[in-house]
């Protein structure tokens, strides 16, 4: 699982070679009060974007790459109203697997 803190630098996923990114599971928000701490934090321990559109956002940019990059922030993910004042965090749980790093098709002129 790999936890990138709220204004943090962006992190790269990276799988060995032949092997592709799956995503099975990611959230964005404030779940536990030992992660990422400020000291100036609003302990709110029930503060998250949906579960499945963080997931969906993280499975477009990640899955069946052989590498991404994320960044935590509340631009990239939202900030609901509960959230106001709480560092977040994205928490990630990945699989590499095998697979053939799809590459996009460049259209034709």
């Amino acid at each position: 699982m790999e936890t990138i803190c709220d204004g943090e630098p962006a992190r790269t996923l990276t799988c060995p070679k032949q092997n592709v990114l799956s995503t099975i599971w990611a959230s964005y928000g404030r779940q536990h009060n030992d992660i990422c701490i400020d000291g100036e934090q609003l302990i709110n321990v029930t503060c998250k974007v949906d579960f499945d559109t963080v997931l969906s956002m993280v499975q477009e940019t990640c899955d069946d790459s052989n590498t991404c990059e994320l960044e935590s922030s509340k631009d990239a993910y939202g900030d609901p109203p509960e959230c106001a004042g709480v560092k977040k965090y994205l928490q990630v749980y990945y699989l590499c697997k095998s697979g053939k790093v799809l590459v996009p098709l460049v259209p034709s002129p």
